[in-house]
């Protein structure tokens, strides 16, 4: 047996590192911090009935994920919408260069005609 101290230490810990991980993991969750997998339900509470929400199917104990599905899907759309961003900034960027290379293109061959 463990002394006491010993046990917060461990549930500490267990409770910090999980909460980074579920910082880290956005959107949709496919696994738990305890690496069981994650199950969707719905709330049958009186404050939020009908509602969807991820949760480990191991465990519904502190430090297992839980989370709103309105949650995820809100992260993925961010999340889809920097990648859209950033294809688009891409495309603009190689868009630019081509223009770029034409006009030197054409300064050179105005350049030869004289």
């Amino acid at each position: 047996n463990r002394a006491p101290q010993y046990n917060n230490i461990i549930r500490f810990q267990y409770r910090t590192n999980s909460s980074r991980l579920l910082k880290w993991q956005r959107g949709f969750p496919t696994k738990c911090v305890c690496g069981s997998d994650v199950t969707t339900y719905t709330s049958k509470s009186t404050a939020k009935p009908g509602r969807p929400y991820f949760r480990c199917a191991a465990s519904r104990k502190d430090g297992h994920l839980f989370k709103w599905v309105e949650d995820g899907m809100y992260e993925e759309v961010q999340d889809l919408l920097q990648r859209v961003e950033r294809m688009e900034m891409n495309e603009l960027n190689l868009e630019v260069q081509n223009v770029k290379e034409e006009v030197l293109q054409c300064k050179s061959e105005r350049e030869g005609n004289k």
